[in-house]
């Protein structure tokens, strides 16, 4: 969803989830925090979103910048696999697309696992849902990553 686009409650779906990185003291909503859409009313152009604590709160999108919306996706990760970070994080020192390898999972959704560079982080994979798979990445999320082999499929037919 682009930018104009999360100005517009149409084009929102019940059950997307948003991350505010900047939060309002009007509508009640705190940096860094997320919701779930609830309800969408385009005639009037409002959302209905659902906070973690379960209070609701229903705003018109075009007055508030810094969000980003995702569907939310379940998957499943065992040990050894190797993930990729699909956002920042400041308090685990990791970039947009770092990539690392897990080493433990427990049950309570504490992940640790090992980084590119040997570092060993610690994340709730229920607070940090920013990460997926990362057996294979796209050209543009590899810039800057070091690799022994890569494998490039080339569509001849352009």
């Amino acid at each position: 969803m682009t930018g104009a686009e999360r100005s517009w409650a149409n084009r929102y779906e019940v059950n997307d989830v948003i991350r505010y990185t900047r939060g309002s003291k009007a509508i009640g909503i705190r940096t860094g925090t997320y919701a779930s859409v609830v309800r969408v009313d385009p005639a009037a152009n409002l959302l209905t979103v659902e906070k973690v604590n379960h209070e609701r709160a229903t705003y018109d999108p075009r007055r508030l910048t810094g969000v980003s919306v995702y569907q939310g996706i379940d998957r499943e990760f065992s040990v050894g696999d190797r993930i990729q970070f699909t956002a920042p994080d400041k308090s685990l020192i990791i970039a947009n697309r770092d990539l690392a390898v897990i080493e433990s999972i427990q049950h309570d959704g504490r992940v640790t696992a090992r980084l590119s560079d040997n570092r060993h982080i610690e994340f709730n994979a229920r607070e940090h849902p920013h990460f997926d798979h990362g057996y294979a990445v796209t050209s543009h999320s590899s810039q800057g990553l070091t690799s022994e082999r890569v494998f490039v499929h080339a569509d001849t037919s352009v």
